[in-house]
């Protein structure tokens, strides 16, 4: 596969005018991607003047999901199948698909089948869930949620990244996932990271399959 003259898009779950790893993750890709295809990025969130300049071709979606008070212990689940919703109506036929939250798990599968399906890792999302949770008799649960979520991911993905081997390590032993994802840190951290790391450089070239 040449990564050229593609339609990409890539599944943002932050607001962009936020900082943060993520948002410093998807500047990096919009930079590299752009120079030689189309680039879409749809963000979580209402518009901010902020981020002008930074982003070209942004598309936004909700947000804020209600959820019945009955239902709170599952919010993170429905959560991730109430993002169907919004994002069924921006499709359209795009050759790469990124997601950089696992709570697009169940919408990678189901929109685009006939897209390369990639899906980035930046955090342990299930351990970072578990101890940001305030009830503690709702911790195991959370848990529980953000491992299927994150697991499905994975296994929907054609092409998966961790943000480093440390977070691999995690995954593998918390998820219990079958596939063997790439640790993409540090060559997508900036253009000069990634030019003086050439074996970063060519690792991600073998598991992507690309040329140029």
């Amino acid at each position: 596969m040449t990564l050229a003259n593609k339609k990409i898009l890539l599944l943002n779950n932050q607001g962009l005018n936020e900082s943060g790893g993520g948002v410093s993750m998807i500047e990096s890709l919009v930079f590299h991607l752009s120079e030689r295809n189309a680039v879409t990025l749809i963000s979580e969130g209402e518009a901010d003047s902020e981020f002008d300049g930074r982003f070209r071709n942004v598309k936004f979606m909700p947000k804020r999901y209600a959820v019945l008070p009955v239902l709170w212990r599952f919010a993170p689940l429905l959560s991730s199948f109430a993002l169907q919703k919004p994002l069924k109506s921006l499709v359209s036929g795009y050759d790469i698909v990124i997601a950089l939250d696992c709570r697009y798990a169940f919408a990678l599968w189901k929109y685009y089948r006939r897209s390369l399906r990639v899906y980035i890792s930046l955090s342990a999302i299930p351990l970072v869930a578990y101890h940001d949770c305030l009830a503690r008799s709702h911790r195991a649960l959370v848990f529980l949620q953000y491992c299927l979520m994150e697991r499905a991911a994975f296994q929907r993905a054609h092409l998966s990244f961790t943000s480093s081997r440390v977070h691999l390590a995690e995954v593998r032993k918390y998820e219990r996932i079958r596939v063997n994802p790439v640790v993409a840190h540090p060559f997508l951290a900036s253009r000069s990271a990634a030019n003086q790391d050439a074996a970063a450089q060519a690792e991600l070239k073998r598991a992507l399959g690309a040329e140029g």
